[in-house]
Parts: structure tokens; sequence; C-alpha cells
């Protein structure tokens, strides 16, 4: 695993406010990385990320809130 994971989220995204808040609640430290407009359409290109939100643990990237929920409550 990484030093701190990157949680890539979009500033109009309820899901990704949803992932923040799930992350602080469950004290897991995190790198939040706001993506613009330009950087949305090069991220499946430039990061391999095609859901957001999505938090880069370094050796797998959880994409979605749900997945997200699912990886931390099972850690």
């Amino acid at each position: 695993m990484m030093d701190t994971p990157k949680l890539y989220t979009v500033s109009w995204s309820l899901h990704c406010r949803k992932a923040e808040a799930f992350l602080r609640d469950a004290k897991i430290p995190f790198e939040k990385v706001t993506l613009d407009w330009d950087s949305v359409d090069a991220a499946p290109r430039d990061l391999g990320i095609h859901r957001l939100p999505a938090l880069d643990c370094g050796e797998k990237i959880y994409e979605g809130f749900y997945e997200i929920k699912k990886a931390v409550e099972n850690r």
C-alpha cells in the first residue's frame, strides 16, 4: 500500500462527497485530488480510472462509492 491513498473526486458529485465523509469517519488518511473537466476526460487514459470517486491505494484502485465502502469495511 502506498503511504497515503489518493481519493479522486469531482466537486459536483454527491457520491464523491459521501466517500470523503465516509473515509473521514472511518479515520482513513487520504489525499483528496479534485479533478476538473479536462482531468475527468483524461482520467481513463492517464490514471486508469473510469468511475468516480476513486480511491487509489497503490496496489489497487477502488472505483465508485460502494466499492470504496466495501473495501474499507473488509480491511
